[in-house]
């Protein structure tokens, strides 16, 4: 079974550039990330309690795909870069699966 890695970004946004952050992740920056080499699928979350208050959460073919040029150029916050009040990537291995049968 070939090995499971997502990547998780969490963030704040100002409050007031919350609705500009939605658009440009939603229908910029997620097709950008996806259309790069091996980041198979990306989904987002808003926090019921508590911060960081968005959460995105990307599957990869492997820890590779985050070393790609395309990647290079997709990654980072572009324009809404001076609203992120903080951010934190991080990439996860799988290390076990409860799934029913």
């Amino acid at each position: 079974m070939a090995e499971r890695i997502i990547q998780v970004t969490t963030c704040d946004i100002q409050k007031d550039h919350q609705a500009e952050f939605h658009e440009w992740y939603n229908h910029v920056h997620l097709p950008e990330v996806l259309a790069c080499p091996g980041w198979r699928s990306a989904a987002r979350f808003e926090s019921l309690d508590g911060q960081p208050q968005f959460m995105a959460i990307y599957e990869l073919d492997s820890a590779d795909a985050w070393n790609t040029p395309e990647f290079d150029q997709a990654k980072g916050w572009g324009p809404i870069g001076p609203y992120v009040i903080n951010s934190h990537p991080r990439m996860y291995r799988e290390i076990f699966n409860a799934r029913e049968p």
